[in-house]
């Protein structure tokens, strides 16, 4: 619980929200007077203290959400309820799935307002065809990423080579995953489909071919071994489930008792992959 001299647990309360200062997108950070904190803000993140609204901001292009946590959250807790949406790969966010990493001199570039609003349009569309929160944010991401590969060049002008150009000089280039190369091309194939309609054919672009992997497989004395090792029943109880299940660690967390059909024994997953209910058996 959070007290009224702003703390939670013993620590200060850093809450972080997102808007703009000067025309400029930013990280408004809300923070107690701690000179510690205040250090790293200025030192490391070159914060700017706004005397009206009282709070620092910081640049959204050299702001990691990731890397704010690393050095802060030894002397508060950070609030970061608000800022949900930022997730652009080329600022150092989860790779989703990817190996390897976007070169930083993109980092440097910027999207034009018209370009800025196609996303903005592309968002309400995901959100409108119902696709999941993670889908959209994925796809904005990589789909983000390509933009600023070709920037400043107009969406309505980018044609299949630059595509192609993508991919060799970015995602091959870079040790970016077949996944990765995958969400790139179903992003880019809806946001010119749906809503630049511009020169590029995206029935004509190439997907990946597919990776073919062996599955690493522990044997029954590997899995016996890690339930034996977990000393906290509730624990021992979700890896056992999971195991005899097959069940996906987001499908296990949603779980609830009247999802378990004991007469039947039968487990009921309720809006798994591509948001589709399946029954499982229960060992």
């Amino acid at each position: 619980m959070q007290n009224n001299r702003g703390q939670r647990g013993g620590k200060h309360v850093i809450k972080l929200s997102q808007g703009k200062h000067d025309g400029r997108e930013v990280i408004f950070v809300r923070t107690p007077v701690d000179a510690a904190i205040i250090e790293v803000l200025k030192q490391k993140y070159r914060a700017r203290w706004n005397p009206v609204e009282k709070l620092w901001y910081i640049q959204v292009k050299t702001f990691v959400l990731k890397q704010f946590f690393q050095d802060l959250r030894a002397l508060a807790y950070i609030d970061y309820t608000r800022i949900k949406s930022i997730v652009p790969l080329v600022k150092g966010e989860k790779k989703s799935k990817a190996k390897g990493t976007v070169p930083s001199a993109l980092q440097e570039k910027e999207l034009s307002s018209g370009v800025e609003q196609e996303l903005s349009q592309f968002r309400q569309w995901l959100a409108h065809k119902r696709y999941s929160a993670s889908t959209i944010k994925n796809y904005l991401a990589v789909l983000r990423n390509f933009l600023l590969y070709i920037s400043p060049k107009r969406s309505v002008d980018i044609t299949n080579d630059n595509v192609v150009s993508y991919v060799h000089d970015v995602i091959v280039a870079n040790g970016l995953s077949f996944t990765y190369q995958n969400q790139t091309i179903n992003a880019v194939k809806l946001f010119f489909r749906e809503i630049v309609k511009g020169r590029l054919s995206v029935k004509t672009i190439g997907r990946p071919r597919k990776e073919h992997r062996l599955p690493n497989v522990l044997s029954k004395e590997e899995v016996r071994n890690i339930l034996d090792a977990l000393v906290n029943q509730k624990h021992r109880t979700i890896l056992s489930l999971i195991y005899a299940c097959g069940l996906r660690r987001s499908e296990a967390l949603a779980l609830q008792p009247q999802h378990i059909d004991s007469k039947r024994n039968l487990l009921l997953i309720r809006n798994a992959k591509g948001r589709k209910d399946r029954f499982v058996p229960l060992s």
